[in-house]
């Protein structure tokens, strides 16, 4: 499970989601791509 973290700079997201898409992730492999019924849980741990 991974977090795509753009640092707070919206500019970034592309490189973030690019660096993601290198290592074969895919949106179920990331974290804060899921909603937030599906996340609270995760994060309740």
């Amino acid at each position: 499970m991974a977090v795509n973290n753009t640092d707070a700079a919206a500019c970034y997201t592309r490189i973030g989601t690019g660096q993601s898409r290198c290592g074969w992730a895919e949106a179920d492999d990331v974290l804060n791509t899921r909603p937030w019924p599906e996340l609270e849980p995760m994060l309740a741990r």
